[in-house]
């Protein structure tokens, strides 16, 4: 009966799990700002942030893990909101605070 209920439970996780990563993986995949911030002088510029997205495709390239609305995603310029050329834990934040206001309402809508 014990090996029944962990067999169980090991499936249910493996189920969760598998279901969690089919819807996008949510946030877990999201970079930080500090991720961007190769250098911690506390800016992103439009080099740091082609940096880390090249980085990032390329280790999920590896994986295999499908590489969905690579074509869709946010630009520099989209968070860069005072086109000063550096992106700010501000409007980064504020970016991501938008962009999930606009998921949100995506999903109110189905």
């Amino acid at each position: 009966m014990k090996t029944k209920i962990i067999v169980c439970a090991i499936a249910l996780g493996s189920l969760l799990g598998l279901s969690a990563a089919g819807m996008g993986g949510g946030m877990q995949n999201r970079t930080s700002f500090s991720g961007f911030d190769l250098n911690n002088d506390g800016l992103v510029t439009k080099v740091e942030f082609a940096q880390v997205r090249a980085q990032k495709q390329e280790a999920r390239a590896k994986t295999d893990y499908p590489m969905r609305n690579v074509a869709n995603a946010p630009s520099f310029e989209s968070i860069d909101t005072n086109s000063d050329g550096k992106i700010t834990p501000d409007e980064f934040s504020q970016f991501r605070q938008n962009s999930m206001g606009q998921r949100g309402k995506g999903m109110q809508n189905r």
